[in-house]
């Protein structure tokens, strides 16, 4: 499992480009396999038919980072500036070790099996593109189960919440639209980058009360020259929130402040809003079930977020952190883990389709 985990990582491919790994997966599988099903031009489902009554479906992703990674590894990155910088490599090794031991009645599972490598999980599309091919309806999948490999938890232990455990990410940008002028006559202009600077501030001030939730700029824009009144305004933002209150009511103070602005100094203001998915919530049922196999509760939830979640509001389900230690985060170029963990997470997935 290593070994594959580490060859994965040599190929780190982006979203919907993921040729190479698809490639390694079916290169792996040699042909033992009868019933391997496409998704788009990359995904792959593996399925496997054991006459039973219940299927469940074990889901990874395939996809890697547009990051340059610095780690000075034998299995370092032979593509520039693409990365596995998010674990994706060790989610797959983890399947494709289970597959090989079911291959080889090492594993024999009490369920039917959808093994599922979905392509697009950095970049929005992949589950939607999973969900739309209607393989999950086909094969009557009755639950779903991820994982995801977490920085700062205990190495090699397992953990998860019951209902929510992840949040939604819902994006807006700002545009002003102004009227420029030359500094001396600038009662002539509608200094839009003004504008925007007190509109984000206002948003900020206000949203920043709002307990479990995340308002956060990254990026502002505006092209001219110091000695002009600026007519441009650009900003993109983040939200993260775990209930669709807290949601209405962010979306809601944004929009009210940038009429507000909008009326005051009498110039455009465009508020562009972008749900991509919803939190992730957990089935509590089935996350009890998974306490007797070493699985731990987490107290909170993250603010991180994963379209795994699109899958829960279809099927009942459940995600799981595998802890990784004190090892650099997340997308860091330098993020890395021991390999040895990916076994508790194969554990897991035994445990789920022998009972």
């Amino acid at each position: 499992m290593k070994k594959i985990r580490e060859d994965l990582h040599k190929i780190p491919e982006l979203s919907f480009k993921e040729y190479k790994t698809k490639e390694y997966i079916l290169s792996f599988l040699n042909n033992r396999v009868e019933n391997i099903i496409e998704i788009g031009d990359t995904g792959l489902g593996i399925y496997f038919d054991f006459k039973k009554e219940k299927t469940i479906c074990l889901r990874c992703e395939m996809d890697a980072l547009p990051i340059k990674e610095e780690n000075d590894v034998e299995y370092k990155s032979t593509l520039d500036n693409q990365m596995h910088a998010c674990g994706h490599d060790g989610h797959m090794a983890i399947l494709l070790s289970l597959i090989d031991d079911i291959l080889e009645n090492k594993v024999k599972p009490l369920h039917n099996v959808l093994f599922l490598f979905q392509p697009s999980e950095e970049v929005f599309g992949g589950s939607e593109l999973v969900i739309k091919s209607k393989i999950l309806d086909d094969y009557q999948v009755d639950e779903i189960y991820g994982l995801h490999v977490w920085p700062n938890l205990p190495e090699g232990e397992i953990f998860t919440r019951k209902k929510e455990l992840l949040s939604e990410p819902i994006e807006f940008d700002i545009e002003i639209k102004g009227k420029n002028a030359h500094v001396a006559s600038s009662f002539e202009g509608k200094d839009a980058l003004y504008v925007g600077v007190e509109l984000l501030h206002d948003i900020k001030k206000e949203t920043n009360l709002i307990d479990e939730s995340i308002v956060h700029i990254g990026e502002v824009y505006s092209y001219g020259q110091r000695n002009i009144v600026s007519d441009n305004f650009l900003s993109k933002g983040t939200i993260r929130v775990f209930s669709s209150n807290i949601k209405n009511r962010i979306l809601d103070i944004i929009n009210r402040w940038c009429n507000f602005y909008k009326r005051t100094f009498d110039l455009d203001i465009n508020l562009v809003i972008n749900s991509s998915y919803a939190p992730l919530i957990n089935n509590e049922e089935l996350v009890s079930k998974s306490l007797k196999y070493g699985v731990r509760l987490l107290k909170y939830p993250y603010f991180h977020s994963e379209d795994f979640s699109l899958y829960l509001q279809k099927i009942k389900g459940a995600y799981f952190l595998l802890g990784c230690g004190n090892v650099p985060p997340l997308h860091s170029s330098n993020f890395d883990f021991n390999g040895d963990i990916l076994n508790k997470g194969k554990e897991l997935f035994i445990n789920l389709l022998s009972n």
